[in-house]
């Protein structure tokens, strides 16, 4: 616990009783249904009444009414950017019911204490599913050579897979065969100067952002190379590896301002290309390339809400954001300072930006109509306007603006997170030996998704690792966060 999170209102041995138990990946409900759980594990799933001996001892909680189901996953998140306020993302996510999150901004540091068993955590915390190792820029990854010597010494290190940042398309290839080599997954940004499908050939594991550059648009348009050209003509050069103390945290560090928000640097000729994107839009073409990203097993982390947030910096919706009484006065200062500079970009640029929000989206629900594999993330702790845990709600209503399925949205928070991770075995069931890992809703998840309506959003309770916090409880951690900032 910290001082956000109460105590739980049960430990340890816990039965939950009369609950519908809801299958994400069969989309099925059972309804009446105990759930027994002992030392952060299902022992069982039974017809309520259950009679067993090992519920004797067990602290009682009546879920009549609710609908149990996995745990929400984030999959794309940077909460331990700043280990020592940790504390804020983790109250945040248990209030939404994210139990585990992928970490998309590694350290050698992070991953020696993850090494130790030293990572900051507490009760409630979402567990760490994934950890990068730092991420590939000009400053690390700068030519071919320095870019497979990250990918060996990140491997090394422990890291679970190499997040490309920005690198040359000659570096990307160079650290795409050396992964390969090594058998360490790639994920991240697309480089502007490798087409999706080469990526795809070549075996990235996951695409973030829908790209998110004009790079990933220009093969669902009918002016695929005018496209291209028009956005970035020139790949970036080759660079010698530069070597400082602290090098990778430095970066990072250096480069906030445009992670915070990168469309605060949009140039005219990136503009250009958004329009001719959205001009030259073509259906057929975005489903032949979302088929040949799900013949190769590409998955797809979309994070609508972080491309919404950039491309309406400004937006009531986001600028005016009550939830945002939920932050700290030094993180609002610094999206506002982003939303001042984005203030500055020409109409024609905003103008550009609204369009290429129409294709993004337009193009992530023709990735989930074709099938290709996809995961729900937020981009929090990082990108502006984006809340921790509670980003993942605006997350599911985007994804349902684009027209994704109900069920396919839940399938991506949860047991399409266990696939991806290959944790089938613990993840994404409520079932015998499964991690108590859940979030019990007020609303069928599978049936209640009326206009604007998100039933994923109706958290009642939520048990990380067999503790239980009932919706008192998490409303009193979100008043706490109030109360500190």
């Amino acid at each position: 616990m910290t001082r956000f999170v109460p105590a739980p209102a049960a430990l340890g041995h816990v039965l939950l009783q009369n609950v519908t138990v809801v299958d994400p990946r069969g989309g099925t409900a059972q309804a009446g249904q105990d759930v027994l759980v002992k030392d952060g594990k299902i022992l069982k799933v039974s017809d309520h009444p259950t009679g067993t001996k090992d519920a004797e001892g067990a602290a009682k909680v009546d879920a009549t009414g609710l609908f149990a189901l996995p745990g929400y996953n984030d999959m794309h998140c940077h909460a331990l950017n700043m280990p020592e306020q940790v504390a804020i993302p983790n109250a945040l996510m248990l209030a939404a019911g994210v139990t585990g999150y992928r970490y998309m901004s590694g350290s050698n540091k992070i991953l020696d204490q993850r090494k130790a068993g030293t990572l900051p955590t507490s009760l409630g915390a979402p567990e760490v599913l994934s950890i990068s190792g730092p991420l590939l820029t000009p400053i690390n990854a700068g030519n071919p050579d320095a870019a497979r010597t990250q990918v060996r010494k990140q491997a090394q290190r422990g890291a679970d897979f190499i997040k490309v940042g920005m690198v040359s398309a000659s570096a990307f290839r160079a650290l795409m065969d050396e992964a390969n080599k090594i058998g360490v997954p790639v994920a991240g940004h697309l480089p502007e100067h490798v087409d999706p499908r080469e990526a795809a050939d070549l075996g990235m594991a996951c695409i973030e952002h829908i790209g998110p550059g004009a790079v990933m648009l220009a093969p669902a348009t009918t002016e695929e190379e005018k496209v291209k050209n028009t956005n970035s003509p020139k790949d970036l050069p080759s660079l010698p590896t530069i070597n400082f103390p602290y090098r990778d945290e430095i970066t990072v560090r250096l480069m906030d301002p445009i992670i915070t928000n990168p469309r605060t640097i949009t140039k005219e000729s990136g503009a250009k290309a958004m329009i001719l994107a959205y001009q030259h839009f073509n259906d057929e073409r975005a489903h032949q390339l979302a088929a040949y990203l799900k013949q190769h097993g590409t998955w797809q982390c979309a994070t609508l809400i972080r491309l919404h947030t950039q491309n309406f910096a400004n937006a009531p919706v986001h600028a005016r954001d009550p939830r945002r009484t939920y932050l700290p006065q030094w993180r609002l200062k610094k999206w506002d300072k982003s939303g001042k500079k984005f203030d500055k970009l020409g109409s024609k640029i905003k103008d550009a930006l609204a369009l290429n929000w129409e294709c993004q989206k337009r193009l992530a629900g023709i990735i989930a109509a074709e099938g290709v594999p996809m995961i729900a993330g937020t981009d929090s702790v990082g990108a502006t306007g984006v809340i921790a845990g509670l980003g993942l709600f605006d997350e599911f209503k985007l994804l349902r603006s684009a027209g994704v399925e109900p069920l396919e949205i839940l399938r991506q928070a949860t047991c399409y997170a266990a696939d991806f991770l290959d944790r089938t075995d613990a993840m994404g069931r409520v079932a015998a030996g499964y991690d108590a890992n859940l979030v019990l809703l007020g609303s069928d998840p599978l049936t209640n998704w009326g206009e604007g309506d998100c039933p994923l959003q109706d958290v009642q309770a939520v048990m990380r690792a067999g503790a239980y916090w009932d919706r008192p409880r998490l409303d009193q951690t979100l008043r706490n966060l109030q109360a500190n900032f």
